[in-house]
This record gives structure tokens, sequence and C-alpha cells, in this order.
């Protein structure tokens, strides 16, 4: 249900129902009537709800594409990290191409390693 804040003539606050809008009512403390104006019950319902102006699309261009490696290869994760150099998830711990900016098993965020980072990687996680 919307509710207006309105305040009385001798100044108490006052919540009123959006439905109750144009009505004339008396103020539940002292008693004077207050009139529940129409401009703000219709200005307030006439405005759509503020909306991030982020889309998914918009989302998953910032975080890379997922579709860098496959979701799961437990067998062939073993050659891989032979064949081209892999960093841990800081989530989950799944071994994940250097190229890959999220991780394909929990799509965790992870950026791009910087240089000096591989450096201090066991020689088992690095080519």
């Amino acid at each position: 249900m919307d509710r207006k804040s309105i305040t009385c003539s001798n100044g108490h606050h006052l919540r009123a129902a959006g439905a109750l809008a144009g009505k004339t009512l008396p103020c539940p403390r002292c008693g004077v009537a207050v009139t529940i104006p129409w401009e703000e019950a219709l200005t307030v319902a006439a405005e759509p709800p503020a909306r991030d102006t982020l889309s998914d699309t918009g989302v998953m261009r910032i975080l890379g594409d997922a579709t860098v490696a496959p979701v799961q290869q437990p067998e062939t994760e073993s050659s891989e990290a032979n064949s081209d150099s892999h960093r841990p998830c800081p989530r989950c711990e799944y071994l994940v191409s250097d190229q890959s900016t999220v991780c394909p098993k929990c799509a965790c965020y992870m950026g791009m390693m910087p240089q000096f980072l591989r450096a201090l990687l066991p020689k088992n996680m690095s080519a």
C-alpha cells in the first residue's frame, strides 16, 4: 500500500494511504481536519521505479566471456596444466587459464593476472 507523509495545521506528522487522496479526515492527535492532497498521490504513482541502466549483457561484457574454457573438464585438467599457464580460482581453487578472466567452474570474476604475480605461483601451476 502506498503511504503519503503529510502534516496537519498544528504540526503533527501523519501518514495516510494513497487511496485516501482527496479526502478530508480528522487528525488522530488533535482532531483538526486534514485533507490528503491529490498531487502527491498522482506524482508518486506516476513515477516509474528507478532502474539500474546496466543490463545483463553489459555485466557479461564487463566480466568477460565465460565460454573461454568449458565448464566441466576433470579428465583434461592435468593435460591443460602442462600445455598452458594456469592459476587457481580464489573461490573454488579450480585451475583457470591465464587468458580467462572468469572461472569456468564457479563463474567467479578473476580479472587478468599481472606478470609480477605469475612469478610467485608455484612451478606446478604455471608453465
